[in-house]
């Protein structure tokens, strides 16, 4: 699941509490523009240019019956007050992997630094990070066409049978 403990946003370890994230779960947004603010507002570096159709759809998701439940439940199993549990850390894992790695990172990850994901490719034998400027810890949302140019250079830079190092 993760890569480093720390960063998880104080109402998801909240939400992830068996005492209160039940209250926490009881908070609905049905304004997209709060979806933009309060959710959007810390995963993005620029929430404004979230497209509305997505705010949308979020709320629609939100209010599917169990979708609540089953947000508490995952971040019951994955987080505690500190952040991500220690038994499901990634990072010990993951330096072993042979496959062709990529990690793409926004320049302006509120949640983890770019250092992070650069240690980690240090430690990995086939990896390397490319931070996106000017994005965020979605930077998909932000920098689109910068996250798709990174992949396609990647996918294009693996010799064929590199998975299976």
């Amino acid at each position: 699941m993760g890569l480093d403990r720390g960063g998880i946003p104080l109402i998801l370890r909240l939400w992830g509490n068996p005492i209160i994230g039940p209250v926490v779960g009881r908070i609905r947004i049905s304004d997209p523009e709060a979806w933009r603010r309060q959710v959007f507002g810390g995963l993005v570096a620029h929430p404004e240019a979230v497209p509305r159709e997505m705010l949308t759809m979020a709320i629609a998701a939100d209010g599917i019956p169990g979708a609540k439940l089953a947000a508490h439940s995952m971040l019951r199993k994955v987080l505690n007050m500190r952040g991500v549990r220690p038994n499901i850390m990634l990072r010990s894992d993951m330096a072993h992997l042979r496959a062709p790695t990529l990690f793409v990172w926004g320049d302006r990850d509120a949640y983890a630094p770019p250092s992070s994901g650069q240690s980690l490719a240090r430690q990995m034998p086939h990896a390397r990070v490319e931070i996106i400027a000017d994005a965020g810890h979605m930077p998909q949302l932000d920098q689109p066409n910068a996250v798709a140019d990174a992949i396609t250079r990647h996918l294009s830079d693996a010799a064929p049978g590199d998975a299976g190092v």
